[in-house]
């Protein structure tokens, strides 16, 4: 298992633990890269500054782990949103929903099951 921390407020670009072999390494944690073959990262701000998802190409489509930048099916609908309180900036949230919706076939939210995106 790999655990993966990103942080948005330095340069430094982010870093694998691997606590099975007690290593860490750093690693560039960014839009597009490919963390293992077949899941790269997305960028899904708005929540929280540094929010990240995944990615997961299968031979059923794309799988994205929104996080709480869809945190429940209920999120899909871009009419409705959290209290702007919850948001750490909710015009970025509105993006970053939208960009998952665009590209997922199914979502893993961060608060509920997965479910197939209806809106592609």
């Amino acid at each position: 298992m790999h655990f993966y921390c990103k942080f948005n407020i330095s340069p430094y670009p982010g870093q694998c633990h691997n606590p099975k072999e007690g290593t860490l390494e750093r690693i560039e944690l960014k839009e597009g890269v490919e963390i293992i073959p077949f899941v790269s990262i997305i960028e899904t701000p708005g929540h929280s500054p540094d929010m990240l998802g995944l990615v997961i190409e299968t031979d059923k489509g794309k799988i994205v782990i929104s996080g709480d930048a869809i945190s429940s099916e209920s999120q899909t609908n871009l009419s409705t949103r959290p209290a702007d309180i919850l948001l750490f900036n909710p015009d970025l949230y509105d993006i970053s929903r939208k960009k998952i919706l665009k590209l997922a076939d199914y979502i893993i939210p961060g608060h509920d099951k997965m479910f197939k995106n209806k809106s592609n």
